[in-house]
Formats: structure tokens, sequence, C-alpha cells
């Protein structure tokens, strides 16, 4: 597929995102939501907020009202003198024409009148030090003297300013959760597009070595690209493992071949002269062994690395298994005169692990049978068992001959054989084996100088006679 016709795909326009159209919606939601905030905040006015005391002053002005009909001017003032001392009341005030105050409960008018709503008036008056609000009506006489009725109220227009102020931060809310719906729609897309090009650039060059860069940690997404970076790098270890058994095992399969058919050529000319060696043939059939066994080495690799015999596991004490390895093993030790010492209990209840009997045996008689190989005449090899918490060690140390601290991260590669044990008869593989059966059951292999190994610790009877190498099964 031509590569301009897949990047537009892949690195999507951000208005053609997803992230951008929940952003959008979040924004219609929010906006139709603020409107209505709005709305309510002018239908809400101030003068729905002191209804309630202009209820209370209509109501009180109508009794008042009824009361001063009956009443001569003497007797109105009276009664209204009177009527300050009731705490329940309101401030009231009586003047005639002029703006004389004839009685209520200031000496003078208000100076600072304001209009409220139609009919209702406003001032400021100190109570208690503190100055407040207060919402008034005016009635006058057929006389001329008018009557005004007022009440506090400071709690309603406090009430209303804190509504308004709830108001303006809801919005203010609003924008900000707007902005960073957007901010994180943007950086979501950006993070895609990245992840989808990085991808994009392996599936054009084939390159597995690209990663997808990671500027932070906090989010899914960065955590994603982690993920699929240490996918990357694992096919990309595996890749390169493929090519480099690919040419192991052409290396490695051109000795016996090339061997194989020389034996043939001498085999047939032997044949025509009527002259065949008795030998001649076994050692074609070993050549055939051999290079069977490599290839059915790899098979068993690769079934164990399917992990398709995980249904077969059941508990499995470890303990019987090394005992079952060690008394296979102890004769091929005694014929090369090796010490085999080990430290393993025959008490069988605390030793037990979930796993495949046979390829935890063939495993453990893989690593002593390397080992015994490598361990010259006279030598030593220990074996050790150990349960650390949750963990089970198994410790195998030998006094051979040992290898390079730059070579022990590569004894597990398949065909790798380190420079002390070319001279050695074997494939490469059995490390490899080991290691694939181990990795099966959850563990880990660990290689070290026998110099680090802990097997003065596990057995004090033991005394190394020169540096070999450490094996470390941990389940």
């Amino acid at each position: 597929m031509p590569t301009d016709l897949v990047k537009p795909a892949l690195s999507r326009a951000y208005y053609r995102s997803s992230s951008f159209k929940m952003a959008a919606l979040f924004t219609a939601l929010l906006g139709v939501s603020a409107i209505l905030l709005v709305c309510s905040l002018f239908d809400l006015g101030e003068e729905s907020y002191i209804r309630e005391a202009e209820a209370v002053i209509d109501s009180e002005m109508f009794h008042l009202l009824e009361r001063l009909s009956a009443l001569d001017l003497r007797g109105r003032l009276a009664y209204l003198n009177e009527r300050q001392r009731d705490a329940r009341s309101g401030p009231s005030l009586f003047y005639n024409i002029d703006g004389d105050v004839l009685a209520g409960s200031y000496s003078e008018l208000p100076a600072d009148v304001f209009s409220i709503s139609e009919g209702v008036v406003g001032y400021h008056r100190k109570v208690n030090g503190d100055l407040h609000r207060f919402a008034a009506k005016i009635h006058t006489f057929k006389s001329g003297h008018r009557l005004l009725i007022a009440r506090d109220i400071q709690a309603i227009s406090e009430s209303y300013e804190r509504f308004k102020w709830l108001s303006l931060l809801i919005l203010i809310f609003m924008l900000i959760v707007v902005l960073i719906s957007f901010f994180i729609s943007t950086f979501v897309v950006s993070r895609i597009n990245r992840i989808a090009n990085t991808a994009h650039s392996i599936m054009e060059t084939g390159d597995l070595s690209h990663r997808i860069s990671i500027e932070s940690r906090w989010d899914d997404l960065s955590n994603l690209a982690y993920i699929l970076n240490r996918l990357l790098a694992r096919m990309d270890a595996l890749m390169q493992s493929v090519r480099d058994a690919g040419q192991s095992i052409a290396h490695d399969l051109r000795t016996p071949l090339t061997r194989l058919r020389t034996h043939l050529e001498q085999l047939k000319c032997e044949a025509r002269s009527g002259r065949v060696e008795p030998g001649a043939i076994d050692a074609l059939i070993g050549e055939a062994d051999q290079i069977l066994g490599i290839f059915n080495a790899l098979l068993r690799i690769a079934s164990l690395e399917s992990g398709k015999r995980l249904k077969a596991f059941q508990p499995v004490n470890l303990n019987q298994v090394l005992l079952d390895v060690l008394e296979l093993y102890e004769p091929v030790a005694e014929d090369k005169q090796i010490c085999l010492q080990y430290d393993l209990s025959h008490e069988t209840t605390d030793y037990d692990v979930l796993g495949d009997r046979d390829l935890l045996f063939q495993t453990f008689a893989n690593l002593l049978d390397n080992a015994i190989k490598y361990t010259p005449e006279h030598g030593l090899v220990t074996l050790a068992i150990r349960r650390c918490d949750q963990h089970l060690k198994v410790i195998l140390t030998d006094s051979g001959i040992g290898v390079d601290e730059a070579e022990l991260e590569r004894l597990c590669e398949r065909f790798f054989r380190s420079d002390r044990s070319r001279s050695t008869r074997g494939s490469g593989l059995g490390l490899s084996l080991a290691k694939a059966a181990v990795d099966l059951h959850g563990g880990r292999l660990h290689f070290s100088s026998a110099d680090d190994s802990l097997s003065n610790k596990t057995n004090k009877t033991i005394n190394r006679r020169s540096v070999g190498l450490t094996v470390e099964v941990v389940f």
C-alpha cells in the first residue's frame, strides 16, 4: 500500500479524532449549562430575593393602616411611639410633607434613599456599629402625612452576593474544564499519532530498533508506550535470536554434513573396490544422529517456549527429583574420579513446586551433566537446595574450567559455546533447553563464577579445589 495513503489514516487530523469529538461534546454540554445558569441568574435578580421582605412590609403596612385609620393625629403619634418598643416590629417613620419626623424609629429621614423596585425604596443605616441595608414602602395619607415601613434586608443582600460569586466561579470552572478537555484531547491524539507513526515506520522499514518516545509516565498512554517499547525490544531480541540461530545452525551443521559427505564418498569408493570397513557405517550413523540431535533439541526448545506443556503441571517434590538425578549421575562422576557432594534433605514435605516432573528431571540432569563434563578428574561438584522465604533455590557448583565473566550472560544463547569449551563435544543447545524449561516453570537461571557462589555457606564440608562455575535455579 502506498505510504501517502496509509499516513493520513495513522496520523489522524485532530478535528477528526474521537478525542476532539468528545471534547466538543463536553464543550456543548457545558455551554448549555452555562447559558441556563446565566438565565437563572438574571431571572433570580435582587428583586426576587427581596420579595419575601416586600410581602412582610405589605402585611405590616396593611395592619398598621387599619389600626391608624381609627385614630386622630395625636393617637397615631402615641401609637407609633409605643410600637417602637416592640422588638418584633420593623423600623417605621411618620413625618409631614416638609420631611419633619413626628414619630418613629429615627429622628430624621434617611439621606441615601434609592429605588430597589417599583414602589420599594432602600437606604443604609448602622445597626450595632455595622452598616445594614433596608427596604421600605411609603404610604401617603389624605392629610399629607406619610408613613414609612422598613425591613432589614442585609442578610438577603449578602445571600444574593454569594449567589453571584458562586455563579461566577461555576462559569470559570466550566471554562477551565473546557480548556482542560481540549488539552487532554490534544495530548491523547498526539500520543496515539506518535505510537501509530512508530508502528508505521517499523512496518515500512522492518527495523525493530525504533522506539516510541516517552516524555512522562503519569498517564495510561505513556504506560502503553512503555509496554509497547518492551514488546518491540523483545521482538527485536527474538528476531536477532532467530537470525543468530540460523547462522549458528548453518555453521554447526556444516562440519558434520561435510564430514558425512566425505565418509559417504569414502564408503562409495570402498564399495566399488569391495573393501568396506566394518565401522564406516556406524560412523555415518553417528554423524546422522548428531545432526538429528541438533534438530530435535531445537524442536524441544520451541515446544517449551510455546508453553503447551503447562496443562500437565502438577505438584512435584524438587528435593526428590534432585536425589533421582544424583543417583543417575553418581556412577558417571565415579568413573571420572569426581567428588560429587550434595546438601539435600530426605524430608520431602517442604520442597514442592508446580511443574512437569520429567522436564525438571531433564533440566537438572542436563545441568549436572555439564558440570561433570567440564570438571577435570579429581574435581568437585556440589549440589544443594535451600528455601528462602517463598522461593526455592537450587545451587550447583563445579570446580571445572569456568567461564569468562563477559560470556556468562550468553551461556543460554542457542549454539553459543565458550572459548574454553570448544574442544569438548557438544551442540551448544543444552543450556538453552534448561533455560526454556526453567522459564516455563516461572523460575530464573543465574550463572556466576564459583568464587561468587554460596556453596561454601551451604555446606561447610565443601572445599573447592579450583575456580569453576555456579548455577542457581530459583523457583
